[in-house]
């Protein structure tokens, strides 16, 4: 898979696609918004930017407000 498009729909964090980086090269948002904490393209993923901690959790309100 080279691509995802996401255009309207309910995603809002597209941390989950962690697992496709070694085959996915671009995640198109088209006008889909994602929370702050929620990485915006492939780059940020493989950076680990999420909304989810290391364990699976989410993080808390005021990391996930910053984008921490």
């Amino acid at each position: 898979m080279k691509w995802l498009g996401l255009d309207s729909t309910k995603v809002d964090d597209i941390s989950i696609l962690k697992p496709l980086l070694p085959t996915l090269k671009e995640v198109r948002l088209g006008i889909t918004e994602v929370k702050r904490c929620s990485a915006k393209n492939v780059k940020e993923l493989i950076k680990g930017k999420s909304c989810l901690n290391k364990d699976g959790t989410p993080k808390v309100f005021w990391k996930q407000w910053l984008g921490l």
